[in-house]
């Protein structure tokens, strides 16, 4: 195999493995001068290559192709993961345990994320920083109500990323709207109009009564209800109620005198 072949076999695209292997690729590292091409930047490349199947020392049957003394070379390894995110797979365990290297994997190449999961601690150092970062994860995970509701405590913001099934889980959502007080503007309008599920919510938050469906924005008697759980409510509730002398008075002298601070008439 000539150096033009393996560079091929190196290069970008789904059906690498296939190329190593049907080329009997024997390469053990890297030459000096194709690391100088790798660090150019001139070809996208792997730190590893798959043996048809047998597993060696690694394991899952793939060799590092890395010289001795780029092990170690974080900018160097952080360069192939920005070009392939399964290299994140092959480094060091020392790497690995490195939370900062991880971070900085995943911001490179956010699919890097999907090969650390085992690792839930990280992970979820990870998404607190990066919380865009979640929509690089598998859909089992991003399905994992344990691991999401843990991730909820680390970044709010991941809630725009939950899947469609999940943001009309109501026994979820719950659990959800419990320990993030934004989580409700993320629910799907029928748990926006579930009365139970826009308690919790003002229980933990009053602005989440913004969220709630226009049907219960209007509905007097449960607004009366939030508002005795939570006056600030009031702060979120229509115009026209505000302004509403008997309401407002009713409010006052039935609930909390602190109800008039919110009063507009």
């Amino acid at each position: 195999m000539n150096k033009k072949e393996r560079i091929k076999a190196f290069s970008d695209g789904d059906s690498e493995e296939e190329q190593i292997n049907k080329s009997r690729c024997t390469k053990k590292s890297f030459t000096s001068s194709e690391v100088l091409s790798i660090k150019s930047g001139e070809k996208p490349y792997r730190l590893f290559t798959v043996h048809n199947g047998k597993k060696d020392s690694s394991g899952d049957g793939s060799t590092n192709l890395l010289p001795q003394n780029l092990k170690h070379d974080k900018e160097f390894i952080l360069d192939a993961i920005s070009q392939h995110a399964t290299n994140l797979q092959h480094v060091s365990p020392d790497l690995k345990k490195d939370h900062e290297f991880i971070l900085q994997a995943v911001q490179r190449n956010g699919f890097a994320l999907e090969n650390c999961k085992q690792n839930k601690q990280i992970v979820y150092e990870v998404i607190k920083q990066c919380h865009h970062t979640i929509a690089y994860l598998s859909n089992k995970l991003r399905n994992d109500l344990e691991f999401l509701l843990s991730a909820v405590k680390q970044n709010e913001q991941i809630l725009m990323y939950l899947s469609d099934h999940l943001k009309s889980d109501r026994d979820f959502m719950l659990n959800v709207v419990k320990r993030n007080d934004i989580a409700l503007k993320y629910a799907t309008m029928d748990l926006k109009k579930d009365k139970q599920v826009v308690i919790e919510a003002v229980c933990q938050n009053a602005s989440s009564f913004q969220y709630v469906s226009p049907d219960l924005k209007s509905n007097k008697d449960f607004i009366l209800e939030c508002v005795s759980i939570n006056v600030c409510t009031l702060g979120y509730v229509s115009y026209s109620l505000r302004v509403n002398k008997e309401f407002m008075l009713h409010v006052i002298e039935n609930y909390n005198g602190y109800a008039a601070h919110y009063a507009s008439y």
